[in-house]
């Protein structure tokens, strides 16, 4: 049987990296060799598993030109670290009740069997007993960085990464609609740009921040700069959280158009592994560059946030996009 050939808008929604990201790393990096089909690019099986291997590296903070041109076996490894620290026990009994290296086996294994209702389970089931921060910081990024891993090595195929994604996705849109405050205004609202596909980074910061007692204002994915500053302006919102993965002039001229756009009293929080590429946007106090949620967590306490104590904190510097 042939082997499977994608074109370049289905590896944009199978990677969850923007079409402008793709085209910049095969321009400028060589990231991957795409073969010439009777409509253009088209990319193999291999391609589309180093992409996801590369998104996982540089959402771990690694910049696109120092790891582009690693094979796949280097780039694994430089996954590692992430994984053994999944692995290392918890010294707390919460976390020997509810700690990612039993749980994430569990949940590892269902993923793997395709078993939905058995996954979905225990995830509902360990939402309704844990903190939402405890969930994101225990649970819903370590078994991100699993999944990516066994994706990568060829453990995992794209379906079941995909299902993954959904069944996360799921249940932080659940638990964010139960945890909303009715009655508090709206303090942080939450968006991507155009291209911006990836949205598990502003899903978990609008969680840390709705349990943490303040109040939201979710758009999702995806969102013309003109909307984003219409939706801040009219909620009121005092802090606009704009997740980035992507590193392109789409992005960056969207980003200096919000800023630009927002009120003077409105700041602007750039959060994610490609975050700090836009600092040049200008020195102001309304924008702040975030890199990750230990540091997002901090900002969050100085706008007010009550977050609770967590019994063992692993993996707190994991990227919000």
């Amino acid at each position: 049987m042939p082997e499977i050939r994608y074109p370049i808008r289905a590896v944009a929604k199978l990677t969850g990296l923007s079409l402008d990201t793709l085209r910049a790393w095969e321009r400028r990096y060589q990231a991957v060799i795409p073969e010439r089909g009777e409509r253009g690019r088209v990319y193999s099986e291999q391609n589309l598993k180093r992409l996801h291997l590369l998104r996982e590296v540089v959402n771990q903070g690694h910049a696109i030109g120092q790891v582009a041109r690693l094979d796949d076996h280097n780039l694994s490894l430089l996954l590692e670290p992430s994984a053994a620290n999944d692995e290392q026990p918890g010294a707390s009994e919460t976390q020997a009740q509810f700690g990612s290296a039993d749980l994430l086996g569990s949940l590892v294994g269902a993923i793997e069997q395709f078993d939905y209702a058995g996954a979905d389970l225990e995830l509902n089931r360990l939402a309704a007993l844990v903190h939402p921060r405890q969930l994101i910081h225990e649970v819903v990024l370590p078994l991100m960085r699993r999944v990516g891993k066994h994706f990568c090595s060829g453990r995992f195929n794209i379906a079941q990464e995909h299902m993954a994604s959904a069944i996360l996705r799921n249940l932080l849109g659940t638990l964010l609609r139960m945890y909303i405050l009715r009655d508090t205004p709206g303090r942080l609202l939450f968006a991507t740009l155009p291209g911006e596909l990836h949205e598990f980074g502003i899903l978990a910061g609008a969680m840390l921040a709705a349990g943490g007692g303040l109040g939201i204002v979710y758009l999702g994915p995806n969102l013309p700069a003109e909307d984003i500053i219409i939706a801040a302006k009219r909620s009121s919102s005092q802090i606009v959280v704009l997740g980035m993965l992507a590193a392109n002039d789409q992005v960056n001229i969207a980003a200096k158009q919000v800023l630009e756009g927002l009120p003077d009293r409105t700041e602007l929080w750039l959060a994610g592994s490609q975050a700090a590429e836009q600092a040049a946007l200008g020195c102001t106090k309304r924008l702040l560059v975030v890199t990750d949620f230990e540091e997002y967590e901090a900002n969050l306490q100085r706008v007010g946030a009550k977050l609770s104590p967590l019994p063992l904190v692993r993996g707190s510097r994991g990227r919000l996009s």
